[in-house]
């Protein structure tokens, strides 16, 4: 079993995106994911396309930007964020 975790793919968004808009996740119309080493995840605070869907933005995003954690409005309540936390915490060194 693995225990650490080595990538990620991080949303991209395929149009720019203006603030309070929601995204819709993976193969619709907002984000698309772009697969990147864990630690350069991390170090970018990059959404992962895992929490991509049903986010609300919180500032515009231009059109190909990585859209971070800082971009949206995370429910710290929703278990996959809790989980991406955790991630983050144990794992956030790696490199």
């Amino acid at each position: 079993m693995t225990r650490l975790e080595l990538g990620c793919r991080g949303a991209i968004p395929k149009r720019a995106l203006k603030s309070g808009e929601a995204l819709d996740g993976e193969g619709v119309f907002t984000v698309w994911g772009r697969q990147m080493p864990a630690a350069a995840s991390y170090a970018a605070q990059a959404l992962p396309m895992g929490l991509s869907q049903c986010d609300r933005l919180q500032r515009d995003v231009a059109e190909g930007a990585m859209l971070t954690h800082n971009d949206v409005v995370l429910d710290p309540q929703n278990p996959a964020v809790a989980a991406r936390s955790a991630l983050i915490e144990q794992f956030g060194s790696v490199g």
